[in-house]
């Protein structure tokens, strides 16, 4: 069964770069020879439509050959009926989605070289919420308390500072959020019981509407220059 189309608005035109006549009239398996690898789906998109149904369009990417044009789609296909209430064809109506798709990418790319960074630091990284409750650790956090990653996040920050520095650990986050800044000194505990001093930064995170999410810490292990100086 053919696929004509009827309409081919200035929109399409303009984000798929080919002309109105070049597509109205014409089946779109051959206004489009790269359908046919997808025809398959698209019979079926289409019995599902002449059932009276709305299908959504996946978000994808397509390549216009007569035009060169890559873009990204998103959109629905919905029953086209005539006045009697007989559905006669389809109606779809895309979305160019090719600036969100480039942004969630170059996000991810720099997510990930972020995280690269963090991960071969010769800091120790770490991420704590509103409750304290850890939600990253870097293999540098993990290698200087004797933990592994998967035993630290979820688990409470102060949990793992050495009980006499607890209190003086944690008014120095309130002092962080009130907008205090350099480092301060304290000892974490290692899971083999003995106690590491470490100079940290601690920075907290806020979102746009400037209301507190967090906190990113970095450590420093000082054990050394301590014992220097006693």
């Amino acid at each position: 069964k053919a696929l004509l189309c009827l309409l081919w608005n200035k929109r399409m035109e303009e984000i798929s770069g080919v002309a109105a006549r070049d597509v109205v009239g014409r089946d779109q398996f051959e206004a489009f020879p790269f359908l046919r690898e997808r025809e398959e789906a698209i019979r079926k998109l289409m019995q599902h439509v002449f059932k009276g149904n709305v299908a959504t369009v996946p978000d994808e990417e397509i390549m216009f050959p007569q035009s060169g044009h890559r873009i990204w789609i998103s959109g629905m296909v919905a029953p086209h009926r005539d006045t009697a209430g007989n559905i006669i064809g389809m109606v779809a109506f895309y979305r160019d989605i090719t600036s969100r798709k480039l942004a969630d990418n170059a996000l991810r790319e720099s997510e990930t070289r972020y995280r690269r960074m963090l991960e071969t630091a010769y800091e120790a990284v770490w991420t704590a919420d509103t409750k304290n409750i850890v939600t990253y650790a870097s293999p540098r956090m993990a290698e200087l308390i004797g933990y592994a990653i998967n035993e630290i996040v979820g688990k409470e920050a102060f949990s793992f500072v050495y009980p006499d520095d607890v209190a003086i650990s944690k008014e120095r986050i309130v002092m962080r959020i009130n907008g205090a800044k350099g480092p301060f000194d304290f000892r974490l505990l290692h899971k083999n019981g003995s106690t590491i001093w470490v100079r940290s930064t601690a920075t907290p995170i806020f979102d746009d509407k400037n209301i507190y999410q967090g906190m990113l810490g970095m450590m420093t292990d000082i054990g050394e220059a301590r014992l220097a100086q006693e």
